[in-house]
């Protein structure tokens, strides 16, 4: 049995045992054995984090209150079942998992078992407190803290990461198959690493620009991004990821941009999670970047309409950051072009170009400000208001608010976002055709059914 027939062979029964457990947690409990599992005791003999309930700064995610009743959940990544509860489910969740886990995989000795046969349900992991309740657990790579409500790098994880950067940091060829392994293992720690999402186009773009090289050359672009991810690493410690940036959640605000030939604009509104009072911004392009887009008239123009969305999306996060009066939390933001929305989604493009500039730039915001942005695709006739911002730039300031709370009413009235002097220069240095880069301050599994992580508990502290 080789990888490509692993994953649907493990999951088609882990994933019967996970249904089986969370059925029985939530309509009949009592249709499992009820009879106490050998493990279950022998699984909880440790000395483990138990905080009982949040940290005062714990990240939580913003919504309607939470349901009354304490959470218990079971979850499954090939082999490696995941337990999620609150006190006082934490003992009823263990039995049903591990009984769950008996009842699909025969964990009883038959007569014609080989001796070579192992048990199903690995003792020596659990004895070594992998099954323990714990508010804080390493699950599939990461430490997840439930009670601070963050996740991040292990120790030994965060110094690997530290040697890749700083051993590729000091040379200036490497080898294809290296590169590729470099970008793998950081496709991997970004998740727990604020901000490195938007890190990647400029090092793919070197696969793109070499497609049959084996041998590549880091050149100046790639050196400054890999002092990105130094300047990352180093403070990430400081930074911990919450995690429910990782996932979409209730906006605290939400918005849209756009962008003309002239300029861009946008507005924000704030919702129940939020205080950012109803703005709007508006941004002229320069000269020498209006000259640039490409068009029927000039069709040798170095930049595209969705070049100036993508900018929309990243300089009206950079202008809400500025004027908002709280944190922020999540961010939901809008926009008519499909291009702009999918390379903020991906966090990545595959050409060093203005985009992966921008996106250099949105890695820089997201990393010093605590906020998880959520570009979504808007039809361009519901675009309306921000449409209207992008292309007012014969208004003053006072009669675009006039124009804007006579056909757009709102209450309270619409403010102006007035850019600082730093927005507009990133602003300009990205699109600009030299742009310039300043720093930032598997294994295979076994032919047989051994369950080898069998039980990651993790505990939810109360709310």
């Amino acid at each position: 049995m080789g990888w490509c027939q692993s994953p649907p062979f493990f999951c088609a029964f882990t994933e019967t045992a996970a249904d089986s457990a969370n059925m029985a947690l939530n309509t009949r409990p009592q249709h499992l054995a009820t009879k106490q599992h050998p493990l279950e005791a022998t699984s909880q003999n440790h000395i483990v984090p138990m905080e009982p309930t949040y940290h005062p700064n714990a990240h939580l995610p913003p919504g309607p209150p939470p349901s009354k009743d304490p959470l218990a959940y079971v979850d499954f990544y090939m082999d490696d079942f995941i337990g999620l509860a609150q006190r006082p489910r934490l003992t009823q969740t263990l039995h049903v998992l591990l009984n769950s886990i008996d009842l699909v995989f025969r964990g009883v000795p038959h007569p014609d078992d080989k001796p070579s046969r192992k048990q199903i349900i690995s003792a020596s992991k659990l004895a070594a407190g992998e099954g323990a309740w714990s508010t804080s657990k390493s699950i599939l790579g990461w430490l997840v803290d439930t009670a601070r409500g963050t996740i991040h790098l292990p120790a030994h994880k965060a110094a690997r990461l530290n040697k890749l950067i700083q051993e590729f940091t000091h040379k200036k060829r490497t080898s294809c198959k290296r590169w590729y392994s470099l970008l793998g293992e950081l496709r991997h720690f970004s998740y727990a690493i604020r901000g490195a999402t938007y890190l990647f186009s400029i090092l793919h773009s070197l696969l793109t620009d070499n497609p049959t090289a084996s041998r590549l050359r880091l050149h100046p672009h790639i050196q400054a991004t890999l002092c990105d991810w130094h300047h990352l690493t180093t403070h990430m410690a400081d930074n911990p990821v919450p995690i429910t940036s990782l996932m979409p959640c209730a906006p605290s605000t939400i918005g849209c941009v756009d962008a003309s030939g002239e300029g861009i604009g946008g507005f924000w509104l704030p919702t129940c999670y939020g205080s950012t009072p109803p703005t709007v911004f508006h941004l002229a392009f320069p000269p020498h970047i209006k000259t640039q887009l490409v068009s029927a008239a000039n069709p040798t123009g170095q930049l595209t309409n969705s070049n100036f969305e993508l900018a929309a999306l990243v300089a009206g996060t950079a202008m809400l950051i500025q004027h908002s009066p709280t944190h922020l939390g999540s961010v939901w933001f809008g926009s008519d072009n499909v291009a702009a929305v999918s390379w903020c989604q991906r966090g990545s493009t595959s050409s060093m170009g203005p985009n992966a500039h921008l996106l250099r730039w949105l890695a820089k915001l997201t990393q010093d400000q605590e906020i998880s942005l959520h570009a979504h695709t808007v039809p361009g006739s519901s675009n309306t208001l921000a449409d209207f911002c992008s292309r007012s730039f014969h208004l003053q300031d006072s009669d675009f608010l006039q124009a804007l709370n006579t056909h757009f009413p709102i209450a309270p009235s619409w403010t102006l976002a007035q850019p600082t002097p730093d927005i507009l220069w990133r602003m300009t240095s990205t699109l600009s055709p030299r742009c310039c880069l300043g720093s930032l301050s598997p294994t295979s599994h076994r032919n047989r059914l051994h369950l080898e992580n069998v039980a990651i508990i993790l505990l939810i502290p109360a709310h």
